[in-house]
């Protein structure tokens, strides 16, 4: 529909007017920006995000967003980073669901010129209506995607059928809701810091688990600002919680270290260490009350 439009004897009239008047009022200077270079920004967040630094390349894709609303491609490293970063998985849906309306086989990762998503947005999609309870959207799309994937590609074919077996198992349970209260170990343990990944031993009566305190070894902070992981170790003690402690110098460097798993009888811990960012599982055990110093797995394990 075309805008109506003054005849124009009326708009001369009208300027002749103004002008005669005086009544052109000088216009407010307004201050100039320039474009975002969306190439650079572009660059700058998929090398966080080939790093698996989701928290520090989502807001850059968010703004590229700002300007480049119809962008399938941003859409789908917005949605990745959400996805498999530590919270707000839900908002990753909306994103794929974008990206995965506009997928091109001939899909170029690197490329700041590509607009279209890879046609795994459609894995991812149904990854993420899985981790938010929407199983049967989820299934949908795992069984979408299975069908484009090449039946040489037996790894992957095998990870999507656990993926739908999971699902599967997943309405079952959902049918058979438990009655489960959750309840916060309390200010003793949990703080403003993060702590995550914790184990415990059989007996219950041990529990060790990661922290990023801002006590932690070294003090030495990640590039989004937070502490680097120690572990800490807490004893039950007439049915509650000790105030935890480091688990020692032996295992707790300027480096991250983080819980991974613990023996049934409490006697070894396995471990994650940074190792400048290669990141390798370590091995410890308790010799009476003291963690030896971890010792690095083998190749069958550590890559």
């Amino acid at each position: 529909m075309t805008t109506p439009r003054l005849k124009l004897p009326v708009i001369v009239l009208i300027v002749g007017l103004m002008t005669a008047s005086g009544l052109f009022l000088p216009r407010p200077v307004q201050a100039r920006t320039s474009p975002p270079d969306n190439k650079k920004l572009f660059t700058d967040a998929n090398n966080l995000l080939s790093e698996e630094k989701y928290g520090m390349a989502l807001p850059i894709f968010l703004d590229i967003l700002e300007s480049e609303p119809d962008n399938a491609n941003i859409h789908y490293k917005a949605g990745i980073c959400y996805l498999y970063g530590y919270t707000e998985k839900a908002k990753a849906v909306p994103h794929l669901r974008i990206a995965n309306a506009h997928t091109s086989q001939t899909y170029k990762e690197d490329t700041y010129k590509e607009t279209n998503a890879p046609e795994d947005a459609t894995y991812h999609l149904a990854h993420a209506f899985h981790l938010t309870n929407q199983i049967d959207s989820a299934i949908f799309y795992f069984m979408k995607f299975n069908e484009i994937v090449s039946e040489d590609n037996t790894d992957l074919k095998k990870d999507i059928g656990r993926q739908l077996q999971m699902c599967e198992e997943a309405k079952v349970l959902m049918k058979k809701p438990q009655n489960i209260t959750i309840t916060s170990l309390g200010t003793l343990i949990n703080t403003p810091f993060p702590e995550y990944a914790p184990v415990i031993s059989a007996d219950e009566t041990t529990l060790i688990f990661t922290s990023r305190r801002d006590n932690s070894t070294g003090g030495n902070l990640t590039e989004t600002g937070e502490y680097f992981e120690d572990i800490m170790i807490s004893f039950k003690e007439n049915g509650e919680w000790s105030r935890p402690l480091s688990i020692g110098s032996n295992i707790n460097t300027d480096g991250h270290e983080a819980t991974i798993g613990l023996s049934v009888d409490g006697q070894t811990l396995f471990i994650y260490k940074d190792d400048l960012g290669d990141g390798n599982i370590y091995i410890s055990h308790l010799e009476g009350d003291v963690w030896t110093a971890p010792e690095k797995m083998g190749p069958t394990i550590n890559s």
